[in-house]
């Protein structure tokens, strides 16, 4: 791995955070938390926000990235159901790319609470769809049963089952359970998706030295109706990491 593309220290623990938001509120997040906004007005500048953000950012990930996705097809397969989209964790703007790659299918992201510590910024990402993950064992209680509900009414949920991100790591950490629990319990699909890095060419050398970011969809996996909902949330986990790990590892080669 190339030292100008790791620029911290790799932590022993595989799910510790590297990149640190300026967090000025310090609020937790309990049970008190609103996930779900019912107010017709929220709801229109949520729809507004989410077209702004997806006209500006297509254009500037692509020109700042070089964002490029494989297999958007693989996204039309999962059909009348919700699905959960599963990513490796390894780009500051990995999940702007993602819910606007996948558009006209909006996905929520299940996140951890930083951006939820910044004034105004708040507003903003839970606008677009980020879910934070509580504190409190009521707050996890209320944000899961608010995620099986999304489930339940066919939307798509963006989990990252590594959690923290490392900036441009180019290999695949171990896996959480959270998000094949998620899909297991409600019998839903889970979607792996890869992103992965090449080197810059054409006009991206004047101005790149960092690799750009490819994101590759792949097939949906679907529970086994013969299994257990444990047995299916290995078999998914096991699947899925196969899948992003083999794609990783082409990759890199």
């Amino acid at each position: 791995m190339k030292k100008e593309l790791i620029n911290y220290e790799i932590p022993e623990n595989t799910d510790e955070d590297v990149v640190h938001n300026w967090e000025p509120l310090k609020k937790t997040i309990d049970s008190s938390f609103k996930y779900e906004h019912k107010n017709i007005f929220y709801k229109i500048f949520s729809i507004i926000l989410y077209y702004i953000a997806f006209i500006f950012l297509i254009p500037f990930n692509y020109i700042m990235f070089g964002t490029r996705i494989k297999g958007k097809k693989n996204l039309k397969k999962v059909k009348k159901t919700g699905s959960i989209i599963v990513c490796n964790h390894n780009h500051i703007m990995d999940t702007t790319m993602i819910i606007t790659k996948i558009h006209p299918t909006r996905a929520y992201t299940l996140a951890n609470k930083s951006s939820f510590q910044i004034p105004v910024v708040r507003h903003m990402v839970g606008a677009l769809g980020a879910v934070p993950i509580a504190d409190t064992l009521d707050g996890k209680r209320k944000c899961f049963n608010y995620i099986d509900s999304l489930l339940k009414n066919k939307k798509n949920v963006l989990v990252y089952p590594e959690g923290a991100m490392w900036p441009y790591y180019k290999e695949l950490r171990p896996f959480k359970d959270g998000a094949f629990k998620f899909a297991s319990k409600n019998n839903v699909p889970v979607v792996p998706l890869s992103i992965t890095f090449r080197k810059p060419k054409g006009l991206f050398k004047l101005y790149k030295k960092k690799p750009l970011v490819t994101i590759t969809v792949m097939d949906p996996i679907y529970c086994d109706d013969t299994k257990t909902e444990l047995e299916n949330r290995e078999i998914l986990k096991n699947k899925a990491y196969s899948l992003i790990n083999g794609k990783i590892l082409d990759s890199n080669k």
